[in-house]
């Protein structure tokens, strides 16, 4: 069989080329921090980019957020994996999609996060994750998309009326409550 690429004498892309295709350029330099440093305009300007050249770095990329705060995927990554704490700037863009919001929540904020409770509704597991995950309680706006699927529908009633029955042990046993943190916490 004929090898077609033993005929091919000239390079198949030129730098210059190269340029134009970010990606390509950045797995040119990935293994040359000094290369990547110097390319660091032009990684800002996409979001998949600039978050691996932060995650390459293993530190905030400033000058890149504006471009991952659009992908609610490696906004989410970056404030989890970069940041370890909220990305205020990407929070919008997380909130539209129901699977991110719901981790960014659970994984990043620990508490609920508002803005994105609305795409969280929209889908029957991520309601009952959040709900009892991080709300540790009802969550009413995702009850109508949690009641049209009856397993989703039946672990929420279960969950809902334990959680209700440890609220009312925690007020009438304060100290119960207290030794349970205690234990989680060592």
């Amino acid at each position: 069989m004929m090898n077609l690429f033993k005929l091919h004498t000239e390079e198949l892309i030129t730098d210059e080329e190269l340029e134009f295709v970010p990606l390509l350029e950045y797995l040119k330099y990935s293994k040359n921090l000094v290369e990547l440093q110097k390319r660091e305009k032009l990684w800002a300007k996409d979001p998949e980019l600039a978050y691996y050249y932060a995650q390459h770095t293993g530190k905030p990329f400033p000058l890149g957020e504006s471009a991952i705060a659009k992908d609610p995927f490696f906004s989410l990554n970056y404030a989890y994996y970069i940041l370890k704490e909220a990305f205020p700037a990407g929070e919008a863009v997380i909130a539209e999609d129901s699977y991110n919001a719901l981790l960014y929540a659970k994984r990043v904020i620990e508490k609920p996060f508002p803005l994105g409770e609305k795409a969280i509704s929209r889908n029957a597991a991520n309601s009952l994750t959040y709900a009892i995950d991080v709300l540790h309680g009802p969550f009413k706006l995702g009850e109508d998309e949690i009641s049209r699927d009856s397993f989703y529908s039946s672990v929420y009633k279960a969950a809902m009326e334990k959680l209700e029955t440890l609220t009312i042990v925690f007020q009438k046993l304060p100290h119960l409550k207290e030794k349970l943190n205690e234990k989680s916490i060592s």
